[in-house]
Parts: C-alpha cells; sequence; structure tokens
C-alpha cells in the first residue's frame, strides 16, 4: 500500500475561488496522480522475490474528495490505473479492499492445501500399493518355506529310512554320541530302530563257527 501522493496541487484548488486558477490546479493535480501511479507501475513490486504479493499495488489517496474531483476532471484516470496494476483507494474504500484481498489470499491457501492433500493422497495410495505387493510376496515366501520344511521334516522322521531311524541304528552298532534326539523326534519317526545287530559287539566282530575262547 502506498500513501504518498501528493495533494499539494488540490491545497491550492482548494484555497482559491479563482476558476481559472482551480482548473489548473486541478489539472496539475490529475497529472501528479498519473504521474505517481505510473512511478509505482515502474517499480514492479509484485516481481520482488522478498515479498508475497498479489499483482496490485493500492495506491491510497487519504481526501476522498480529491480523487472524485480528479476523476470527474478525468474520468479515464482510474482505468489507466488499473491497466497498470495500481488500484486508486481511498478511506471509504480501502477496508473493503484489503477484505477482498484477504479473501482471496484464503481461497489460495485453500487451493494450496488441497492440491497438497490430493498430492499426499495420491503418494500414500501408490505407497500403499507397494505394501500390499510386498506383503503378498512375503505370504509366499512364507509359504514355499512351509513347503521346504514339510519336505525336510518328511526326510527326517517318515518313511522306513528316515534320518532319524538310520541315525539311530548307527548308535546302536556304537557309534559314540554324547547327545539324543528329542522325545518328540523320536515318537515322529515311524519306524523303531531294530538293535539287533546280530554278533557284532562293540569295537569287536566274531567270525560265525569260530571257538569263541581261540
Amino acid at each position: 500500500i502506498d500513501a504518498k501522493v501528493s495533494l499539494k496541487h488540490y491545497e491550492q484548488y482548494c484555497e482559491t475561488d479563482d476558476a481559472d486558477v482551480q482548473a489548473d490546479a486541478m489539472k496539475q493535480h490529475v497529472a501528479s496522480i498519473r504521474t505517481h501511479f505510473k512511478g509505482l507501475a515502474a517499480k514492479n513490486y509484485q516481481d520482488l522475490n522478498s515479498i508475497t504479493t498479489i499483482d496490485y499495488v493500492l495506491m491510497f489517496i487519504p481526501i476522498e474528495a480529491s480523487f472524485t474531483e480528479a476523476v470527474r476532471t478525468d474520468r479515464s484516470l482510474y482505468d489507466e490505473a488499473i491497466s497498470k496494476n495500481v488500484l486508486i483507494v481511498t478511506p471509504s474504500t480501502l477496508l473493503a479492499v484489503l477484505r477482498t484481498i484477504e479473501t482471496m489470499w484464503r481461497t489460495e491457501r485453500q487451493t494450496k492445501n488441497a492440491v497438497e492433500i490430493a498430492k499426499q493422497a495420491g503418494a500414500l495410495y501408490d505407497k500403499f500399493v507397494g505394501f500390499s505387493e510386498t506383503l503378498t510376496q512375503v505370504g509366499q515366501r512364507i509359504g514355499q518355506a512351509q513347503v521346504a520344511y514339510d519336505k525336510a521334516s518328511s526326510q527326517l522322521t517318515s518313511g522306513h529310512g528316515n534320518l532319524v531311524n538310520r541315525a539311530k541304528k548307527l548308535e546302536a552298532l556304537g557309534a559314540k554320541t554324547s547327545k539324543q534326539f528329542s522325545q518328540s523326534i523320536s515318537d515322529a519317526a515311524d519306524d523303531n530302530v531294530d538293535t539287533d545287530v546280530g554278533p557284532t559287539l562293540i569295537g569287536l566282530t566274531t567270525v560265525q563257527g569260530a571257538d569263541p575262547e581261540a
């Protein structure tokens, strides 16, 4: 908001009763207003990176009548100022314009928030899809692991030649061991271990028909 417009010529207009002097003073007053808003337009305040603003500069004229008389003299004055992105305001219009601008900014913030919400929602959806795909892969891996486990468990305890029974037979034949299968593993094995190992003894072998005392 700029409030530096000069009212010197308007004061001259008000201080005289001479019609010719008044006409000349008003002409200079109009020219002063035009020069001022052209100067404001040339500064391009809306392009400054250090401030956040709309495309218009508000040019405040503190005396309502000074603007009214200027527009009465030159009706193109107001429209020309707007064409240069300068909005002339007076005490009766400033507050309404400021409220309008605030409404515009509020709408702008809401629009940006809506765009951000949509962006975040899209990212969340994509992440959720990725998570569901990963979870499906985890389920597939668990299924594959279960199949492999069942196969290994079957080799361990199922069938006549399962690994548990083979290991027990080695123990029965005299293999030196320091550990025992758990009861659940032993119970799961299908076949009983044949502990009848014939003439074989731990570390000794007899020949059938030979004299044991020899």
